[in-house]
């Protein structure tokens, strides 16, 4: 199966909208499943003890539905802070017999485990158990944290990785903003591209405050280099 380039991002509210309006030839839903507690909760992974694996499935159950119904050729369950949340997913996909490829990325703030404290390697191996996922992979996570977490991912799964960093700032929760002191430049972002190719990534690109000009530097990297696509590694 070849993947459209064009992947919509959608509102809960639009995504209804989409199930009558979207072209069954170009549509390619790209969405953020987690808890949307508005408290950097997804930075921490910490949603509170009130939060249970059938809480979070129960949560993200009809959003998964709506999606798959509308169509959508490939579905991102991404900025996932904890096991407990992935494995929400993947039981999901497998109760409601989705058959649309998925891919899991999670986050870290260490380069080591995901941000919650849980280890990348366990989370990992629950979308390495999952049969349609056909991807795995870390975003919004700083650039100096990839290449570590890709030889960790490629420890416990074949699946292609795929790497969509953040700037490397840092974000405050309690003001909900960005610390700009701290990120790195687009040379030095696209100065790491290399090195995760080699470490085994597949699909490359950007997360929060990076900018058209991150994804042509990253793009202008890669072009000088020819491998097998994303979607041509799924048909392996």
């Amino acid at each position: 199966m070849r993947y459209p380039k064009l992947c919509r991002i959608v509102t809960e509210t639009q995504v209804t909208d989409e199930v009558s309006k979207a072209s069954s030839s170009d549509r390619c839903f790209h969405w953020q499943l987690r808890a949307y507690l508005a408290d950097g909760s997804e930075y921490s992974g910490n949603y509170g003890d009130a939060v249970s694996l059938q809480t979070l499935k129960d949560f993200h159950r009809r959003r998964l539905q709506i999606l798959a119904k509308a169509g959508a050729d490939l579905i991102a369950f991404e900025t996932i802070p904890n096991k407990l949340e992935a494995k929400a997913y993947a039981e999901l996909l497998e109760e409601e017999g989705i058959n649309i490829p998925a891919w899991f990325s999670f986050t870290s703030k260490d380069g080591i485990n995901v941000v919650s404290g849980d280890s990348i390697l366990e989370c990992a191996s629950i979308a390495d158990t999952c049969r349609q996922v056909a991807a795995v992979g870390i975003n919004c996570t700083p650039p100096r944290f990839i290449h570590g977490l890709i030889l960790s991912i490629c420890k416990v799964t074949s699946k292609p990785v795929v790497i969509y960093p953040n700037s490397g700032e840092t974000y405050n929760a309690e003001r909900k903003e960005w610390v700009k002191s701290s990120g790195v430049s687009d040379e030095d972002f696209v100065s790491y591209v290399g090195k995760w190719r080699e470490a085994g990534a597949s699909l490359f690109g950007g997360c929060c405050r990076t900018t058209p000009n991150t994804i042509r530097a990253i793009s202008g990297v890669l072009s000088n280099k020819s491998s097998p696509s994303l979607s041509d590694k799924m048909e392996m």
